[in-house]
């Protein structure tokens, strides 16, 4: 279903899909007019997003245009390395935390 409006006066034209919301508006990541919606990343990708500054905090679970997301979702896959080498060494931290606790 496609909502008609005249777009000198609408900010943004919504299509409803079944899985998602696409809007047409400003992009909450780096500001383009484009198609965005809602990304459904995990709070530990939206945190390192964060943490490497790869993304603007007031797109936080906010829609983002699909290039923003095609450059994320890329930036995640390449540094996966990265985000597995912390959470094994967090890992590793908890279990020396949890037998110093045991003994």
């Amino acid at each position: 279903m496609v909502q008609t409006v005249d777009s000198s006066l609408e900010r943004s034209r919504s299509i409803e899909t079944d899985s998602s919301k696409i809007t047409y508006e400003n992009c909450n990541n780096c500001g383009s007019n484009a198609r965005c919606r809602r990304r459904s990343f995990s709070k530990q990708a939206w945190t390192v997003l964060l943490l490497w500054k790869e993304v603007n905090p007031n797109a936080i679970e906010k829609p983002i245009c699909d290039d923003c997301y095609k450059e994320l979702r890329d930036v995640l896959i390449d540094r996966a390395d990265e985000i597995e080498a912390s959470l094994d060494q967090e890992e590793s931290s908890l279990k020396k935390k949890l037998s110093h606790l045991a003994s």
